[in-house]
């Protein structure tokens, strides 16, 4: 019986893990969909830079080859 209950409770915390980081990637999604839509026409080089430094972290993040 407590092996059972010990079993559940672990399966449970796996799928509370397992929706935490899809939550985390989908907020990661919607950040890196924000830099990509953002105009940076009337950027400065700094700011820009500094732009394209997260669009690239976050693209690191979001779409690296070991997520198979």
């Amino acid at each position: 019986l407590f092996h059972d209950a010990m079993s559940k409770r672990a399966n449970t915390l796996a799928k509370t893990v397992e929706a935490t980081n899809a939550n985390v990637r989908f907020d990661k999604l919607n950040k890196y969909m924000e830099y990509v839509d953002k105009d940076t026409s009337n950027f400065s080089a700094a700011r820009l830079k500094m732009h394209q430094q997260i669009l690239a972290e976050l693209s690191k993040n979001l779409f690296s080859p070991s997520d198979d």
